[in-house]
């Protein structure tokens, strides 16, 4: 997980990493680069695990998943897949979770959100994953009721 957006420094963009308002398309176009930049640093780096788990995480976006094409595992890790897909899929959501958590305000802007909107949201972005993330509340992971520092 702490890898998941390492490609965001090599986008070189610092305006763009700042931005706090809604992506333009062409945003989200050049942000998406960070995902393949992140894998080929982590594969030249050594985290070959790491590197497919975190270039799988955003295919499980609702919305534009991406990338297109995932880069293909080694052939001794095919028989593997489903565990980069479980691995891919307890990453996306946990990112899902700290977004909305260290964001204070609805998507507008306007009021702060109850922990109660919180849990509605992510349910509501994330209710096709409904049994793992029952399985992450019930183990105390995902805890709508904290604010972060």
């Amino acid at each position: 997980g702490v890898f998941h957006d390492i490609g965001k420094v090599l986008i070189g963009d610092l305006a763009l990493l700042e931005k706090n308002r809604q992506f333009t398309d062409q945003d989200m176009e050049r942000m998406e680069d960070h995902v393949l930049l992140g894998f080929a640093f982590l594969v030249g780096a050594g985290f070959l695990f790491s590197a497919h788990v975190m270039v799988r995480h955003h295919r499980f976006k609702k919305k534009n998943p991406y990338p297109r094409y995932l880069p293909s595992l080694p052939p001794h890790w095919v028989v593997r897949e489903d565990g980069f897909t479980y691995h891919a899929r307890l990453l996306a959501l946990a990112d899902s979770f700290d977004a909305l958590m260290t964001r204070n305000n609805d998507r507008n802007g306007n009021e702060p959100l109850s922990p109660e909107e919180k849990r509605r949201i992510y349910l509501d972005e994330n209710g096709d994953q409904a049994e793992l993330i029952a399985s992450l509340m019930s183990a105390g992971i995902l805890d709508f009721d904290t604010t972060p520092a």
